[in-house]
């Protein structure tokens, strides 16, 4: 019975030395609270160099745009203007064979501007997925150095502590590492 009572007690402080640091590590990990970081997402994909290398290339693209939908807008209104003034020499049937062919070319002339238009448009997408695969890459990098059990988009958050922000590194490392992404349009 001794020797029950003896394995009993060994069994019992064997538990109680095993089981004595979990419930400490567990009550300090709950009284600390996972560790946290708050990134500045939008800031991020308008503050970085990379974000104003691609809004650089869009401005630019747009002007060169504005002036090539300037130029066939001008011939539209020539040939519009040529048109009025041919309407009293010709006869009816030629008459609405040359307006036809001014309202496809204006058809044709609207097509290719609003397709110019989404090409630029889905341009920019393609950049900034660029830039947010680049920007996430790196988030994660700076979360796994630094054992964040979350990061959060400051968007969604309301009230924080600014020593949760980890935005300014987060832009040191992503000017560091892409300084441009190139806007892609189709060529028409």
């Amino acid at each position: 019975m001794n020797t029950t009572r003896n394995l009993f007690l060994a069994v019992m402080a064997l538990l109680l030395l095993a089981g004595a640091p979990a419930p400490l590590n567990a009550a300090e990990a709950a009284a600390k609270g996972p560790n946290i970081a708050i990134v500045d997402v939008q800031a991020l994909l308008t503050e970085s160099s990379a974000a104003k290398n691609i809004q650089k290339q869009l401005q630019e693209k747009r002007d060169a745009l504005q002036k090539e939908f300037a130029q066939y807008e001008e011939k539209l209104r020539t040939n519009e203007k040529s048109l009025a003034e041919e309407k009293s020499k010709l006869d009816e049937a030629a008459f609405k064979a040359k307006r036809d062919e001014f309202e496809k070319n204006l058809l044709e002339t609207q097509t290719l501007v609003q397709k110019k238009k989404r090409d630029l448009e889905q341009a920019v997408l393609d950049s900034t997925s660029v830039l947010r695969e680049a920007l996430l890459k790196i988030v994660a990098e700076i979360s796994e150095d630094k054992k964040y059990d979350v990061v959060i988009n400051r968007q969604n958050v309301v009230i924080a502590d600014k020593a949760l922000d980890i935005t300014p590194q987060v832009l040191e490392k992503l000017n560091a590492t892409l300084k441009e992404v190139p806007l892609k349009v189709k060529a028409q």
